[in-house]
């Protein structure tokens, strides 16, 4: 059955073609242009994604790092804190030895003295002064 159509209606059936057919290719556009888009987002998703994986797997060797410098910075630390003891107690035998050497030296020279005190009473006692000597050298401390 072919319909018969008036020609007046004829140029309006036309223009309706031509619109739905334009419609039709915006459509395609459109469509093509959401595939696009769709791709697009989904490539920039994946891109995301990975950086942030990156970014996490920097933080976590961020964290290590600053784990190993706070252990090297303690280490460090301690090692001063040893130093500083050490050097007090290096001081505090310095100090100590200069102590001994003083007492020793006191009383090596009241050694002398008593020495030579007793050997002029001896000598005295016994009639030979001459021949005793008055100066007894003291042994060095550091040959003991």
């Amino acid at each position: 059955m072919k319909c018969s159509i008036p020609e007046a209606t004829r140029p309006l059936l036309d223009e309706i073609q031509q619109l739905q057919g334009h419609n039709k290719a915006r459509e395609r556009e459109w469509t093509n242009l959401e595939a696009v888009l769709r791709g697009e987002l989904k490539a920039s998703q994946e891109e995301l994604l990975e950086s942030l994986t990156k970014l996490g797997d920097m933080e976590v060797s961020s964290g290590a790092a600053k784990a190993e410098l706070d252990a090297a910075l303690q280490i460090i630390a301690d090692t001063k804190e040893e130093a500083n003891r050490l050097k007090a107690q290096c001081e505090g035998e310095r100090q100590e030895a200069c102590l001994r050497e003083q007492r020793w030296n006191q009383a090596a020279n009241e050694a002398s003295e008593q020495e030579i005190s007793l050997q002029k009473k001896l000598a005295s006692a016994t009639g030979h002064a001459r021949g005793i000597p008055t100066h007894v050298s003291r042994p060095d401390p550091n040959s003991f």
